[in-house]
């Protein structure tokens, strides 16, 4: 495991952008985590994970992790640097999780409908998580997230890119891990209604981005 870089004098001084003494995105990425991991945060990304790894790791949930106040004003200000550098283009609140991969296999009727007519096929996804817990004592309701939408021509793959999720969203979500919700169905460019019948895809995004997911499509009222 690769050793963290120290931290920034970030409580002293904060360099403006574009000045000489600027860290770099993947340097304040770093610094900004390495809080978190000597804090004993278990982290769940990908990135973050193969970085520094999670072993003797205490806290899954990020808001139980016991963060000094010098702690928080680290952070904060390393997140605003981050934001006015736009590392990455993404914002200082927001996290990526993603790409997923689908490979949609129509039927042969399917297929040679959509194709006849010049019909695309339409992926959607739909973001949410589980909450941790609900301030009110009651169900609490799944955190809305965010969707994304993209279309496809039959027989493409389909690529639902990366999603940078809120922060602030996330510290609401069980383990900050999102999930979603993934529909496939016709464009309805050349149709009216949705002419497809498709198998629907849930899961968390990490574990869904790890390997290319398949749907199945018949038209709708098709056998078999």
């Amino acid at each position: 495991m690769r050793v963290p870089i120290p931290l920034l004098t970030l409580l002293i001084a904060v360099p403006t952008a574009g000045s000489a003494d600027q860290p770099s995105c993947d340097a304040l990425w770093q610094q900004r985590n390495a809080i978190y991991k000597a804090a004993g945060y278990c982290f769940k990304t990908p990135r973050a994970v193969a970085f520094f790894g999670n072993a003797g790791c205490k806290f899954d949930d990020i808001r139980d992790v016991p963060l000094s106040d010098r702690d928080q004003q680290a952070i904060a200000q390393i997140s605003q640097l981050e934001g006015r550098m736009s590392c990455d283009a993404v914002p200082a609140n927001g996290e990526i999780f993603g790409p997923i991969e689908l490979r949609i296999e129509l039927s042969a009727a399917a297929s040679k409908k959509l194709v006849e007519n010049g019909e695309s096929i339409r992926v959607a996804a739909y973001y949410y998580g589980n909450p941790t817990r609900s301030d009110a004592g009651d169900d609490p309701r799944d955190v809305d997230l965010g969707e994304d939408q993209i279309d496809v021509q039959p027989g493409a793959p389909a690529v639902i890119p990366p999603h940078t999720f809120d922060r602030k969203l996330l510290n609401k979500v069980f383990d900050r891990i999102p999930a979603v919700n993934i529909n496939v169905f016709s464009s309805r460019k050349v149709f009216s209604d949705n002419i497809l019948d498709c198998d629907i895809v849930q899961g968390s995004v990490v574990e869904l981005a790890k390997r290319t997911q398949t749907v199945t499509c018949k038209l709708i009222g098709e056998r078999g």
